[in-house]
């Protein structure tokens, strides 16, 4: 079908709605096989065993829901589900047909979109029949057309050879690397106008069997391993180096792959960004990253913002104050010669590029500005600054590769930029190897003998790779157990850890060294800023300039992008640290782990107790079941009427989703004693059956597979609150529930609770507590008994306090039970939902908590932060 009759074919089913048949009827109408829809709709290849979900592996989780439900709240539950997750579903979709709602997993991209208008926005979902949509911007068309070409010439390539098991994708690696840099010198002028090209035209045959010949004999010469007695190439230039230094086998092509490669000879190859082209390349070898092509390259103003207080800033500042000096000119040209610049895991050399296209540009006004102070000195100016200052460390082959071919294109661009009548780039051949960059393991290398600290300045930066401790591979669990061997507690530090620890090492050594790495902003929260940071202060170090969580995103149009922060790192000093949050920042005497002002480094660390007594909380009852003792309504409904004596078996369930949205589940709640009355009952038995095979690795908890893993149960009702939370709303939702209920392990509780605790975890200052403290999932609040709760730090209360935060507590539990009815608590505590007579009740609620730290008003959320932080350290609880 063409597109217009896919749009027409959805516009119709979005109109003649079938709810329980749409999923299926979608993915047909876009052009999914339809013996594998009946296999999905068959159960074959659904992994759920919830009602109204459908989870495919790598494809699609799928939630239908009641427009009681809110949709929102719903995808946040599924994308941070484990169960989902481990699955790993390209799309997540939730609609309740008014609503549609989706995330694409990969790019971290949503679409929220009314239901009827689905068939405009069909190409969010071409990923599921194999068609990725490449959208970039404009001035990098000429980088998306090169890649493209390139994708088609692999791709043509492993078809030639699909027969030949001796290919490597080394040898891939190495011609994809030659071809790129052989088209770029062929635009420059560092061969004659389109003499590659035509090397080839003029000389392979029809059916293109003798391309990889040529290739071989044109290489082979380029690395003066030997001449031709029948080709002529003698105006080509002497090249060596890196690149053409290794005599490589070549696979063997076909005119399909001929005619590619002369397609690729017409592009406008000069004009290509190495920095993006690279990341481009790694997407083109790689078949689970092709889907990426073209937006996943990091864009060059977050490049800034790592590299610009880091060194450039200091740089171009003392260019303007020399200005009137030729002599001070010249000695911070002396000053950018000496620095070295180190990105340990360079990828294909984004951060490096870039540094060297700033100080190339920065070395031209220096070059210009003397010239101009004194009109004696006459030169063509030939940039001096040289590529053996930057160093790199990369374990992937084809992107240390890329590292290389992308710095000397850059080398090439910046020398064509000037055109200095001098200037023949011909004289750089043959090439000198750039023996700094290292295809290795950066986790097992010894970064001192990679690059020369003694007596230099080393700029040590980058963005290393991420990865959660439940999220990484199982080489970088090892890499992670290997730098922290030293530790008991490494297992749940974050991968890109490492990089940070291991130029801090660098650091304690070497005094003139400058770090600043990229990273998820899960370092500067929750559990893991106790197990990390002590470290790195262990170094006497500290953070010397901080970016605050923002999305780092490229020039996409459709951006991907993640929570990150920026964070440099630097022997202690006097000098006033930078903190930024978006592109603005204030100067600070200290940056906090927390990345916050700070009089003083505090670190919150796990706590089994409260400092101010609070009573216990712990986390709700994990049934460990597989889902086999949870029931929905309908199916608990049926096993009732088949089997009445089953009813006094059901307890009401109560989680996150429950309580968040008001929707119902059910859990058998078996005693010991009743065993011998559910033989009776075959489905009850059927479902315990289903329990022991989950719990087959651990006997204990077999022998009870008709309960829960956990039971706690209070003497007369709980007080809960959700495990995650939108970061959307400005109070915590907490609940006051009966002893009938059954507390899911998605909830905190405190059993039997005084009231006045409803008071002060609904208050503003606790949420500042959640929201800098704690953890999170995505941009999603993450509670924590241990982090969170059991370290708040709250004044001392007497009995007319507590009771006047009791009465305020019932006032916002009243008011609250109004709206209530008919809505739920996903919808009252939307902040821009709120009905004005409950906004106004937990106004009042944070004066009066608020008038328990100071009798001074607060300005902000950081002044509340500041002086929780203040009562947490006179606890004495480091």
């Amino acid at each position: 079908m063409t597109d217009n009759e896919i749009n027409n074919k959805i516009l119709d089913l979005t109109k003649n709605l079938d709810e329980d048949n749409f999923i299926y009827d979608f993915l047909l109408n876009l052009g999914l096989p339809k013996s594998t829809i009946s296999r999905l709709r068959d159960g074959n290849y659904d992994k759920s065993k919830k009602k109204d979900l459908i989870l495919w592996p790598k494809k699609l989780s799928f939630l239908k829901i009641d427009s009681k439900k809110d949709v929102h709240y719903e995808i946040d539950n599924l994308k941070n589900d484990e169960s989902i997750l481990l699955q790993s579903p390209r799309f997540i979709i939730v609609t309740d047909f008014h609503v549609f709602l989706s995330i694409d997993l990969k790019f971290n991209k949503s679409l929220d979109i009314k239901f009827n208008e689905l068939h405009k926005h069909l190409s969010f979902f071409s990923p599921l029949t194999g068609q990725e949509k490449i959208e970039i911007h404009n001035e990098s068309e000429v980088d998306l057309k090169a890649a493209r070409k390139m994708a088609s010439l692999y791709d043509q390539i492993k078809k030639d050879n699909s027969n030949n098991k001796n290919i490597k994708n080394h040898d891939l690696n190495i011609l994809f690397s030659r071809l790129l840099f052989c088209f770029y010198c062929e635009d420059a002028g560092i061969f004659k106008d389109n003499s590659f090209t035509n090397f080839i035209i003029n000389n392979s045959k029809e059916d293109g069997s003798n391309t990889a010949y040529l290739l071989k004999i044109f290489f082979d010469y380029l690395a003066e391993r030997n001449t031709s007695d029948f080709f002529d190439l003698s105006i080509f230039p002497i090249i060596k180096g890196n690149l053409f230094i290794e005599d490589v086998p070549i696979p063997t092509m076909t005119n399909s792959s001929k005619k590619i490669i002369i397609e690729m000879g017409s592009l406008d190859w000069i004009s290509i960004n190495p920095d993006i082209f690279g990341s481009m390349m790694q997407a083109v070898v790689n078949q689970k990253e092709r889907q990426q092509l073209g937006s996943h390259y990091t864009s060059v103003s977050n490049i800034q913002k790592v590299i610009g207080p880091l060194f450039l800033e200091d740089l171009k500042e003392e260019f303007e104050t020399s200005k009137n000096s030729v002599n001070k000119l010249k000695n911070l040209l002396k000053r950018i010669y000496s620095m070295s610049f180190f990105d340990p895991a360079c990828g294909s050399g984004n951060f490096l590029i870039i540094t060297f296209k700033e100080l190339s540009l920065l070395e031209l006004q220096i070059f210009q500005q003397i010239q101009f102070l004194d009109k004696n000195i006459s030169f063509d100016f030939f940039p001096l600054i040289n590529l053996d200052q930057f160093y790199g460390i990369e374990i992937d082959e084809l992107s240390y590769e890329l590292t290389i071919v992308s710095l000397w294109i850059s080398k090439f661009q910046i020398l064509n930029s000037y055109k200095s009548s001098n200037l023949n780039l011909k004289s750089l051949f043959p090439l000198k190897i750039l023996k700094n960059i290292h295809n290795e393991n950066a986790a097992y290398t010894n970064w001192e003998k990679i690059c020369d600290f003694f007596d230099r300045q080393v700029i040590i930066l980058g963005n290393p790779p991420f990865g959660g401790s439940k999220r990484q591979t199982t080489d970088q669990k090892k890499d992670i157990s290997y730098v922290f061997k030293e530790y008991k507690d490494y297992k749940n530090l974050d991968y890109v850890c490492i990089w940070f620890y291991l130029a801090a090492k660098c650091l304690n050594k070497y005094s003139k060294t400058k770090v600043c790495f990229v990273s998820t902003n899960s370092i500067s929260q929750g559990e893991l800023v106790s197990l990390f940071w002590p470290k790195i202060y262990k170094y006497n170090l500290e953070i010397y300039f901080a970016y605050r969580s923002f999305i780092w995103s490229n020039n996409a149009k459709n951006k991907a992008g993640l929570s990150c922060v920026i964070i440099s790192i630097s022997q202690k000093s006097n000098n006033r640290k930078k903190l930024f949050f978006e592109n603005e920042y204030n100067f600070v005497s200290n940056i906090s782990p927390y990345l916050i002002e700070a009089k003083k480094i505090i670190i919150v660390n796990k706590k089994t107790t409260n400092p101010v007594n609070f009573p216990k909380m712990r986390m709700g009852n994990m049934p460990y079941d597989g889902g086999n003792l949870i029931f929905n309504t309908d199916e608990k409904n049926k096993l009732i009427e088949k089997f009445p004596k089953s009813e006094k078996f059901f307890k009401r369930l109560i989680g996150g989703d429950e309580f968040i949205n008001s929707t119902n589940r059910w859990c058998l709640w078996i005693e010991d004693e009743d065993l011998d009355e559910i033989n009776s009952i075959p489905p009850i038995i059927e479902r315990i059956s289903k329990v022991k095979i989950v719990r087959k690795k651990e006997p204990k908890l077999i022998e009870r597979s008709h309960q829960f893993r956990e039971r706690h149960m209070p003497s007369n009702y709980s007080l809960i609150v959700p495990k995650t939370t939108s970061f959307r709303r400005r109070y915590l939702p907490v609940g006051i529930i009966e002893k009938e209920f059954v507390i899911s392990d998605s909830l905190f509780c405190i059993f039997d609770a005084p009231i006045y605790l409803f008071s002060i975890l609904s208050s503003t200052m606790h949420r500042v507590w959640i929201e800098n403290i704690g953890g999170r999932l995505q941009d999603n609040f993450r509670y924590s008994a241990q982090i969170i709760y059991n370290n708040f730090p709250f004044p001392d209360l007497n009995n007319n306090d507590k009771s006047l935060l009791e009465e305020i507590s019932y006032q916002i539990i009243d008011e609250r039970e109004k709206y209530l009815i008919g809505s739920s608590i996903a919808d009252i505590y939307d902040p821009n939902k709120m009905p004005f007579t409950l906004k106004n009740l937990f106004t009042k609620n944070d004066e009066i908590i608020d008038n328990f730290y100071t009798t001074k008003k607060f300005t902000n959320d950081l002044s509340r932060l500041e002086i929780l932080l203040e009562n947490y350290d006179n606890f004495n609880l480091i």
